[in-house]
């Protein structure tokens, strides 16, 4: 004696499987644009904070399946997005599959360390050194465009200083100087790409109370 037992979906069942199934995949594929919109909007106000509009455009987005090819394409439940700098040295396609040596954003999102060559100092200009140039090119004057003599002066720590006749500490010598992180783009991504899974709900909660 055999048991065989045959399961189908047939009818309005079937029918409502398959709406449930298109309305996912809609939620799913809202949800990832919704969150990479988020990041890029966030990552391009913390460049444009501490590095200018320029770069801060930079900041591109991706969208997968790309829009525009019918029904599917919106439908599709395993949508993703990807969300890069454009912002590199070096030639070639701004393309976020094929990096350039140098992403400079990346640069900015770490610390960095800059040391003397050899025997060497850097010169820390304080605020007794005068500004050249004009406009955005303006900067403190190096030691050879100040004009006047300077007598170097060792310190207890560091190198030492370059003090003027006149006793006025005009530059500050240092081994290495160490700037902090300008960017805070690791924190923003962590923050956008975790938890997803209660924007796919919401997403798909809006569209079954349609």
């Amino acid at each position: 004696m055999s048991l065989q037992v045959q399961l189908a979906l047939r009818g309005r069942l079937a029918e409502e499987v398959r709406r449930r199934g298109t309305l996912f995949g809609r939620a799913v594929a809202a949800a990832v644009n919704q969150r990479a919109r988020q990041l890029q909007r966030a990552m391009r106000a913390d460049v444009e904070r501490a590095l200018g509009a320029r770069l801060a455009r930079a900041v591109r987005r991706r969208g997968f399946p790309a829009r525009g090819r019918g029904e599917d394409a919106a439908a599709h439940p395993e949508a993703a997005a990807i969300v890069w700098s454009g912002a590199r040295l070096g030639r070639g396609q701004p393309d976020p599959m094929r990096a350039a040596p140098i992403d400079l954003l990346a640069v900015w999102s770490q610390p960095q360390t800059i040391r003397a060559r050899g025997g060497t100092a850097l010169a820390i200009p304080t605020a007794a050194v005068p500004r050249v140039g004009s406009g955005a090119a303006q900067r403190p004057a190096r030691p050879g465009e100040l004009g006047i003599a300077l007598e170097y002066r060792p310190t207890r720590t560091g190198a030492g200083m370059l003090v003027g006749r006149d006793g006025v500490v005009y530059y500050v010598l240092v081994r290495q100087v160490r700037h902090p992180a300008r960017l805070r783009l690791p924190q923003i991504i962590a923050r956008y790409t975790r938890d997803l899974a209660p924007v796919v709900e919401r997403e798909f909660a809006r569209r079954l109370g349609r």
